[in-house]
């Protein structure tokens, strides 16, 4: 086991891109002590990056288990995300910082009920959950969930996204692959 502590569900969460910058995802999958699936969230971003894409997905667990309540497990594979989150490295890249921000707020907001932890790829459900989001939309509409509970979508704040476009413009003056405006989450 990760932990001895009693929980009353586990959130899975992963996030990618492919190529990177490319095509995203974001993914929650939520299951409860018994391990079934309750609940799983996903949503497509035309143009994003992996790291962004793993932070997304951390967010979003966390809000989920700030609206739900009760104590929760959080399992990543993204061990960097992990790291900067919970101030244990240090975030270097200017234009994540921001993103690195709303992710540390937001497990200010659940810590002592929420405990977040590093697993392996091969475990995580989250893995999946991505690639069948990524697979099922790759439309003009973003946002395209492939399951949903009570709880909707995965909340994405109008703060996030003016975030997220200005780390995907600058990750475009660093690259120089360019994109239209429309194609920004």
């Amino acid at each position: 086991p990760v932990t001895d502590q009693a929980v009353d569900y586990v959130v899975y969460t992963d996030g990618g891109c492919a190529p990177n910058p490319g095509h995203g995802a974001a993914a929650i999958v939520v299951v409860d002590a018994s391990l079934k699936t309750i609940a799983a969230f996903g949503r497509v971003y035309r143009r994003s990056t992996n790291m962004l894409m793993e932070y997304s997905g951390i967010i979003a667990a966390l809000r989920y288990c700030s609206k739900k309540g009760g104590r929760a497990l959080i399992l990543t594979d993204s061990e960097t995300a992990l790291k900067q989150i919970t101030n244990r490295s240090q975030c270097y890249a200017p234009n994540m910082k921001a993103v690195r921000n709303i992710a540390k707020e937001a497990y200010t907001a659940v810590v002592g009920n929420v405990t977040i932890y590093n697993i392996d790829r091969l475990y995580n459900r989250a893995d999946f959950a991505v690639r069948v989001t990524r697979a099922r939309d790759k439309s003009e509409c973003d946002g395209d969930m492939f399951l949903a509970d009570e709880y909707g979508e995965l909340p994405v704040i109008a703060e996030d996204y003016d975030i997220y476009k200005q780390v995907l413009l600058d990750e475009e003056e660093n690259t120089g692959v360019e994109y239209s405006v429309d194609d920004y989450l």
